[in-house]
Order: structure tokens, then sequence, then C-alpha cells
């Protein structure tokens, strides 16, 4: 009897350490999916609150006030415009990036997002726009538009200016 004893106090512990692992297990998904659903909805409010300083000529009107820009120009209103629309669209696809890296993000989808987002840094305007607002952005979204999107871009745009490359 004392073997049949130690042998369920194995199978016991076994159970206990199974039991344990699944519970970490669930810990660290619920964890993942909860800083997921806490990224998008700051990414929400902070793309919205862009889009609507973007389309808002009152918006734009008072922004140009907090910046102390005494005369807003058609020229300069545009351009505060289309500055909140890129950090809108960047808001949105560093919480894409997150989402992916998380794995909370389908791989396939991500595919047609990242080549979406490398037509924006293929304009003339995306690389310069992107160096002025980087600093807004975490870091790791910052490293991954530098090294896969602007890098790759640049070298794609050589390409096409190079006959021996073409």
């Amino acid at each position: 009897w004392e073997a049949m004893g130690a042998i369920g106090e194995i199978v016991g512990a076994v159970g206990v350490i199974a039991t344990l692992g699944y519970l970490a297990f669930q810990v660290r998904q619920n964890s993942i999916v909860t800083r997921s659903a806490s990224r998008q909805a700051i990414s929400n409010q902070q793309t919205e609150f862009g889009m609507r300083c973007a389309d808002s000529p009152d918006l734009r009107a008072a922004i140009a006030s907090l910046l102390e820009i005494e005369i807003l120009t058609p020229e300069r209103e545009a351009s505060i415009r289309d500055a909140f629309y890129f950090r809108a669209l960047m808001r949105m696809y560093e919480n894409q990036y997150h989402q992916y890296e998380d794995g909370t993000f389908d791989a396939d989808m991500w595919i047609g997002y990242r080549e979406n987002m490398r037509l924006v840094f293929s304009t003339p305007k995306g690389p310069p726009r992107w160096k002025k607002n980087r600093a807004l952005y975490s870091s790791d979204f910052i490293a991954f538009v530098e090294r896969e999107l602007i890098a790759s871009t640049d070298v794609a745009q050589s390409d096409q200016h190079d006959p021996a490359k073409a």
C-alpha cells in the first residue's frame, strides 16, 4: 500500500504542477488580451482626436493659437491639417504593429497593412513628415518604421533611378 500511496502522491504532484502551468499560461494570455484592448482604446481616442483636428477649421485655429501662430494662412492651415491626418494614420499603424507583435493581429492581414504603410513612406512627404513626428511613437515602432519601411523604400526608390537595377 505504501507503493500505491507514493504513486498517488507523485500523480497528485504532477497534477498540481500541470494546473499551475496552465494557470500561468492563462494569466499571461489574459494579460496580453487586456494590454491589447487597452492599447486599442487609447489608439482609437488619439486617432479620433487627430481626425477631428484635421477635419475642423475651428480646432485647427485653436491649435494655431496654442502654437502662437498669429496669421493662419491657407497654406499653414493645410499644413496643420495634413500633420494631424498623418499623426492619426501613424497612430493607427502603430496600434496595428503592436497588435501583430503581441499575436492578436492576423499575420496574413498584417502583410497587407504593412505594405500599405510602405506606400505612405514611399511618397516624397512620408519620410520627412515621419522625421518631424517620430518622437510621438513607441521606440519599437520607430525601429520598425526606420528598419522595415523607410530603409526598404529608400532602396526601392534608388533602384528605380538606377538603370542598372531597373
